[in-house]
């Protein structure tokens, strides 16, 4: 082949390289520039929904405000002890003990009128064991914001044979019979000092006062 067609077919060969270079970067220039101006709307799975507030029906109990473990008043003590485990070991029936002072209040209760009213149709052998638990949780834990809002629970609906909720009287005839019941099975009077600074907080809780008292003060 002579060596001028060699040298056409190179410059034939350059040229063309450089054309498709140039449209190449035609292209490339092209296609940024459509990304720039209008971005490609997301796929419906990989967008991030903004947060709405979830709508909370009427019906629905507002969340408590208190964390459940917020100490309202500490267990009451006797040295070193709090009264649940003081009384189990100095007291002869040990383990039974606190079992033997529900019974006793339960039987002392329903000589009160004022009290037993409101245990005549309750589950007796359940309505001791609950008592008992939150006796037990009481002397021996303190008073929790938790347990005081449960402890309200579970008075709301005990009402007497005429459909009165748990008034201000017959709670401190219950707590006064406890008490005693206390007193004669060795606890110490400081203890039940202590222990009457949690009643306070759930006699406001649990009772209300009676329809009379409501209307006199109107």
């Amino acid at each position: 082949m002579p060596f001028w067609a060699v040298v056409v077919l190179v410059v034939l060969a350059v040229a063309a390289l450089a054309a498709g270079a140039a449209l190449f970067l035609r292209d490339r220039r092209e296609a940024v520039g459509s990304r720039t101006e209008d971005p490609p709307t997301p796929r419906p799975e990989g967008r991030r929904r903004a947060a709405v507030p979830s709508q909370r029906s009427s019906a629905e109990p507002v969340p408590y405000q208190h964390p459940d473990r917020r100490l309202l008043a500490p267990p009451p003590m006797v040295g070193d002890l709090p009264l649940r485990d003081w009384l189990v070991h100095y007291s002869a029936r040990g383990d039974q003990v606190w079992p033997t002072v529900v019974a006793t209040f339960y039987d002392r209760a329903a000589a009160v009128p004022e009290i037993a009213d409101y245990f005549g149709r309750s589950d007796m052998v359940r309505l001791q064991q609950h008592f008992a638990r939150a006796l037990t949780m009481l002397t021996g834990e303190g008073l929790t914001a938790g347990t005081l809002r449960r402890l309200q629970d579970a008075h709301l609906p005990v009402t007497n044979a005429q459909g009165t909720g748990i008034t201000p009287a017959a709670y401190d005839a219950a707590v006064e019979t406890l008490f005693g019941v206390l007193a004669e099975h060795g606890v110490p009077k400081g203890a039940l000092t202590q222990l009457k600074a949690l009643t306070g907080p759930m006699r406001e809780a649990i009772s209300r006062p009676a329809p009379s008292e409501t209307g006199s003060r109107a």
